[in-house]
């Protein structure tokens, strides 16, 4: 959508991996790995916080659509706790809807790696806000697969994208 929004999934060819759903809010995959299969979903959050709930509503459809390990990689637009944001601050009840669907469909953060804010307004001193709208959540049968598993959050230098390893 222009130089903003938008998902992309890239593969390894070794991998077999068959696209279920997408829209411009997501890309739901299932990935063959031997006898090894899980699922992925790269996610966008509606970015405006009116249209929210319209993020929490596919989550949850999402979820409700198959029983596999699910992994959800995503630019959520939305934070779960305010320690997650430096600058600024955000309504409870806004936290409190992203809390309620990650439990809904039994999400747990990955974990991760590096500087803990992936978003800033780019502004300067008291103006600037930075906040962890960008994560990886998984089912805990999704963690049995991958114990290991963790979000790298890249410098901005390079991107504002992220890898899991």
């Amino acid at each position: 959508m222009g130089r903003a929004g938008g998902l992309a999934f890239i593969w390894n060819k070794e991998l077999d991996c068959t696209l279920r759903t997408e829209s411009v809010h997501h890309i739901d995959v299932v990935v063959k790995e031997g006898e090894r299969e899980w699922r992925v979903t790269g996610f966008y959050g509606w970015p405006t916080v009116t249209d929210r709930h319209l993020s929490w509503e596919l989550l949850r459809l999402l979820h409700g659509q198959s029983d596999l390990p699910w992994l959800c990689i995503s630019d959520f637009n939305e934070i779960l706790y305010s320690t997650e944001m430096k600058g600024g601050s955000r309504a409870q009840w806004q936290m409190n809807n992203f809390q309620a669907a990650a439990d809904d469909c039994v999400l747990k953060d990955v974990g991760w790696e590096g500087y803990q804010f992936t978003w800033d307004n780019g502004q300067a001193g008291e103006a600037n806000r930075q906040s962890m709208i960008d994560r990886a959540m998984c089912m805990g049968s999704w963690v049995d697969l991958f114990p290991y598993a963790k979000l790298i959050h890249l410098t901005r230098e390079w991107s504002d994208t992220h890898l899991l390893s």
